[in-house]
């Protein structure tokens, strides 16, 4: 629903405080293969580290390296993962 309301080449942060990569990668995999016009952006700081591009043997886009993640031991927060996805129109 989220997307459908963007405007042309509008952006949508997709945001879970999860790590697992069912909730994050995985689902934004899904949706930018399935749905078309619409892209990962680059996020122009690093505030974690970047998201996966292979999970469980499964190899999704690499743009997903794009998103970012916050683990708890590392950045002393909750975990937490955010993407930009863009409409192309």
């Amino acid at each position: 629903a989220g997307l459908n309301s963007l405007k042309s080449k509008g952006v949508l942060l997709y945001c879970t405080c999860s790590i697992a990569p069912e909730e994050n990668e995985l689902v934004v995999n899904e949706v930018v293969e399935k749905i078309d016009n619409f892209s990962i952006s680059e996020i122009s700081k690093n505030y974690g580290v970047n998201g996966l591009t292979e999970v469980f043997g499964i190899k999704l886009l690499e743009d997903l390296k794009f998103s970012q993640r916050l683990y708890p031991h590392i950045h002393d927060t909750i975990g937490f993962y955010f993407c930009l996805i863009k409409n192309l129109d």
